[in-house]
């Protein structure tokens, strides 16, 4: 944060950055058939699917407030932003013929990354 003055009026520069590193774990199996709020797994039942999702997100931003007089300002802004995600784990498909037998249980494995960056800017105008 700076604070300096243009043409005897205040004017304020914020540069800044972020780091997030996020984890997510997601499972979905068989469960109770009661009508009670269980949420465990039955015994002896299978996983579904079983999913990690690690995540990262890296920003760099600037922002500027010019007052234009005492009452009205004008703030631009831009933001860096880089955001990593990745899926990795498992779910299982279970093809039934038309009697509804299950034909094959098949474990489909899967790893995908995703990376993307983008550029956010904008302005914002303030009266008081």
């Amino acid at each position: 944060l700076k604070r300096y003055k243009i043409k005897n009026m205040p004017s304020v520069l914020l540069l800044g950055a972020r780091y997030y590193r996020g984890y997510n774990h997601s499972l979905q199996g068989q469960g109770s058939t009661g009508s009670d709020a269980d949420f465990n797994f039955i015994a002896n039942g299978f996983i579904n699917h079983d999913y990690r999702f690690p995540n990262k997100n890296v920003s760099l931003f600037a922002e500027h407030i010019v007052y234009a007089s005492d009452k009205l300002s004008v703030t631009p802004g831009i933001r860096f932003e880089h955001i990593s995600t990745t899926a990795k784990g498992f779910y299982i498909s279970q093809p039934k013929d038309i009697a509804g037998n299950i034909i094959e249980t098949k474990i489909n494995n899967e790893h995908r990354n995703s990376a993307r960056n983008f550029v956010i800017a904008g302005v914002g105008v303030s009266y008081k």
